[in-house]
């Protein structure tokens, strides 16, 4: 298990090499096994500690720290993060009473010195990262006994990042580690030496050597016997490494080297004492001395990898192999075969290289019968850099290069040929590849300069294969078949031609989960037309890419049959509308659909997205990059984004414009409330403005109608025909007049009307009981123009006069609407009925019982209104 775990270290030393992010991935490990985190008091460090508080963390890392107190740190702390702070020097007895620390991070500070017991009372201490600081190799920096506390310690890292120091180690400053199993070092002087001390340290396996020398000797490693993984790091010094350096090093088993200043030939020589071993790792990093950005005659033999280079690496029985970011350009198809290989060789990897000429040079790899997954994806040049690959002083050069390998390879595409019976028994001409069954994943993507694959293509012993990349490389014109893929799972066909598709290309990848064809530069009419029938076969199919592809709608009941669909992608596309029906896809948890031409989605497919979200638990729906409409129009939309339960991408900042033509970012805290008084409260207001005018006209015609009903009937009936029309001169008497029986006014009245107006008047007191024209009352009311009554307190208490009102009342019809006027005195109280019998413009209040210019004028209008 410590075998596993140093090896893990050694390699993430190398990856990760930017040492902030490797800090915060080590306090991140910790931080999820705990459950309480706070800030401790008289400190400005923080604590994390788990529930049963085996583990306290204290987190001081960038805070710009340029001392340490021993007070920061509870007495049960486990581990310290000090990193990336501004520390010069570790005192004595800094951290003395912490006795159960075992993990010490002081990397990437200013540290130039530490005292003698700078690391006293720590003999539990596991590892400690001194790594990038300001040491030197001397006793100020590494004063005799510094790790002498340190009786326990496993991991110890001391890699610098600064210029190379030539002086010599310390004597013996690591000899009290002795439980030390890891090291990072940077090596001193002009050839890298491990001295005697390092015999004493038995248990030291993993090695991180920082090369700041040029060379590196036969008898380097000879005091390192017990070494089993060793990574290299000489990439602009090392420039000399010993064919049999590593012949001291019989426990080998795993081996990195990074050199810039090292030839491939070489670099690959240095193997030579290890032929005949078993081991897990061999990787190459950057052997690039000589390679040039582009090809030429020079350096053509130098960026072949051919079997005199690889002669004594494929004699290890190895189980991964990398070769990357080295300017390789050619592979020879022998270069990586042989016996041993067929049976060891699990990984391997050809990656971030700059193959050119025939893919075919690959087709032997696939059939090494234990290798399960395959790297040869890289850098291509071609089309995208011509001028780099063939200038005017080398293209013929280069050809002169390539001539002999071609041959070769056009040989092997022969060799491969065959006549492929189809189906329905016919012959058809295709091409068969043979692999091994072992092969479970490919990556062979941006390696493949131009394939077509418009021949039926069987690939033999392919059937374990279950991920394959094929992404940026030359494929184009796929109208055959590649039958053999029956396991597998994933299939990767991204930036690829297929202008030119076949809607049965896809037909044999029945058992395909996850396939992404992403800018494949598809012939638009004929794939969107066969989109249904493309993947039709793909009953298992859960993720899906079809980005970048310029697609603007898709066939009727695409998707119909790939229910299993969890995750789609289509941003980069033309689409207006979702192109598919939700109800087919009903376990889609991701829809992609970002930079395309979405402004609004409608309220069915809305409620379609809710209900996805609702069935399946979680659903991400991505729109950025759509210029969304958020006008007034568009408020339920809007209002459904903000509410919704799905996931929207509100982190990618989603723009929007408005019926003005004002462009905003749409966010998760949008007001609903605000944006609904401007839109849909608005509207509201207009309606309730409109409701309230209706109903004060409804309210005033009521009014009207109630108050000038008898005139508003007769009026129509008159426009009508239905009832003719009266002038004063169609009746007998002009004016009578009503009163109590007592009243002087009324002689004074009808005088005035005689005398003025010219006008036959007649009053009530002509008619008394008794006399004859009693009888005929009501023929003398209704042959009467306008009748006036004439009320004052006496008026309603005279039983004779109150019958003679209510017949004066009664005579009021169609003919004559406007036939009674009414003059009271100021202190009688007239009711509700009266007034709205007669009409207020009928009435008029006397002040005193007189004749006025107003009263003059009143009976004027009143009387001659309608002569």
């Amino acid at each position: 298990m410590n075998k596993i775990v140093a090896k893990l270290i050694l390699f993430c030393l190398f990856c990760v090499r930017e040492q902030q992010a490797e800090s915060i991935g080590q306090f991140q490990t910790y931080k999820n096994r705990t459950d309480l985190t706070f800030k401790l008091t008289n400190t400005p460090c923080q604590q994390t500690n788990n529930i049963d508080l085996t583990d306290v963390i204290i987190n001081c890392t960038g805070l710009s720290l340029d001392r340490v107190n021993s007070s920061w740190f509870p007495l049960n702390t486990t581990v310290i993060f000090l990193d990336y702070n501004l520390l010069t020097e570790i005192e004595n007895n800094t951290f003395k009473n912490l006795t159960q620390l075992r993990l010490l991070k002081l990397s990437n500070n200013k540290i130039y010195k530490m005292h003698t017991n700078a690391f006293s009372g720590l003999t539990n201490l596991d590892v400690l990262n001194l790594e990038f600081n300001a040491l030197e190799f001397d006793n100020n920096s590494y004063p005799d006994g510094i790790f002498s506390p340190l009786i326990n310690l496993k991991e110890l890292y001391l890699k610098r990042d600064q210029d190379c120091i030539k002086s010599e180690y310390p004597s013996c400053f690591l000899c009290p580690l002795t439980n030390l199993t890891t090291l990072s070092i940077d090596s001193v002087g002009e050839t890298v030496n491990f001295g005697p001390e390092f015999k004493q340290l038995g248990k030291l396996t993993n090695i991180f050597l920082s090369v700041c020398s040029n060379s590196i000797s036969e008898s380097t490693f000879k005091n390192l016997n017990h070494l089993t993984d060793l990574i290299i790091d000489g990439f602009n010094t090392l420039s000399n490494f010993s064919n049999m350096a590593l012949a001291y090093l019989p426990s080998l088993d795993s081996f990195t080297l990074m050199s810039e200043n090292l030839r491939k030939k070489e670099a690959l020589h240095i193997l030579k004492p290890l032929v005949g071993r078993n081991m897990t790792l061999i990787k190459f990093v950057r052997v690039i001395l000589d390679s040039p950005a582009g090809v030429s005659s020079n350096s053509m033999q130098e960026d072949v990898l051919d079997l005199d280079k690889t002669k004594y690496l494929i004699q290890i029985c190895v189980g991964r192999f990398e070769f990357i970011h080295s300017f390789l350009f050619i592979l020879d198809h022998n270069a990586l075969i042989s016996e041993t290989w067929k049976s060891c060789l699990e990984y391997l990897s050809l990656s971030e290289n700059r193959w050119i000429g025939s893919n075919l040079a690959f087709i032997k790899l696939f059939t090494l019968r234990s290798l399960e997954n395959v790297y040869i994806d890289g850098n291509l040049f071609g089309p995208t850099t011509p001028n780099k690959l063939k200038t005017s002083e080398n293209y013929m050069s280069e050809k002169k290069s390539l001539r002999k390998l071609k041959l070769h390879q056009n040989q092997v595409i022969n060799s491969h040929k065959r006549i492929v019976k189809s189906k329905n028994n016919t012959k058809v001409k295709g091409i068969i590849f043979y692999g091994s069954r072992s092969l479970k994943y490919v990556h062979v993507g941006k390696s493949i300069q131009s394939s077509w694959l418009n021949s039926n293509i069987s690939l033999v012993g392919f059937q374990n294969v279950e991920y394959i990349d094929g992404t940026d490389n030359g494929f184009k014109f796929a109208t055959g078949r590649i039958e053999g893929l029956t396991g597998i799972k994933t299939l990767l066909f991204s930036g690829n031609d297929f202008s030119v598709l076949s809607p049965s290309f896809l037909d044999p990848f029945t058992t395909v989960e996850i396939l992404a064809m992403a800018n494949c530069r598809f012939d638009l009419n004929s794939f969107q037309s066969n989109s249904l029938r493309l993947l039709t076969n793909l009953k298992l199919l859960k993720r899906l890419d079809l980005s970048l592809n310029s697609l603007s709608f898709l066939a009727h009941n695409t998707f119909s049959t790939n229910h299993q669909m969890t995750e789609l992608y289509l941003a980069t596309n033309r689409f207006t509308e979702i192109p598919f029906n939700l109800k087919l896809t009903p376990n889609l948890r991701v829809l992609d659909l970002s930079e395309n031409a979405i402004s609004t989605l409608d309220k069915d497919i809305t409620f379609g997205l809710d209900e996805l979200a609702k069935k399946n638990g979680k659903f991400s729906l991505k729109l950025a990059g759509n210029i969304l409409s958020c006008g007034c129009e568009n408020f339920y939309f809007i209002k459904w984004i903000l509410t919704t339960n799905v996931d929207i991408d509100f982190d990618s900042n989603l723009l929007c414009v408005n019926e003005f033509g004002l462009y905003s970012h749409l966010d998760k805290h949008w007001n609903v409330g605000t944006f609904w008084r401007q839109c849909v409260g608005q509207q509201y207001l207009y309606i309730s403005g409109v409701i309230l005018c209706v109903i004060a006209i409804i309210f005033l015609v009521s009014f009207v109608v109630m108050r000038c009903k008898l005139y508003i009937v007769a009026y129509i009936a008159q426009i009508l025909g239905t009832v003719p029309r009266r002038r004063l001169t169609d009746f007998q008497n002009h004016v009578f007049i009503v009163s109590s029986p007592n009243e002087g006014f009324v002689t004074v009245l009808s005088n005035y009307l005689k005398q003025t107006f010219f006008l036959n008047t007649r009053d009530s007191r002509d008619l008394e009981p008794g006399r004859p024209e009693y009888e005929d009352v009501c023929a003398e009311i209704n042959a009467t123009w306008r009748v006036i009554l004439v009320v004052t307190v006496e008026f309603f208490h005279d039983n004779n006069f109150q019958m003679l009102y209510t017949l004066v009342l009664n005579s009021m019809s169609h003919y004559n609407p406007g036939k009674v006027l009414l003059l009271y005195e100021r202190n009688v109280q007239l009711n509700v009925d009266l007034i709205n019998a007669i009409g207020e413009d009928n009435i008029l209040e006397v002040p005193f019982w007189q004749m006025t210019p107003n009263m003059d004028e009143f009976l004027y209008e009143r009387i001659f209104i309608d002569c």
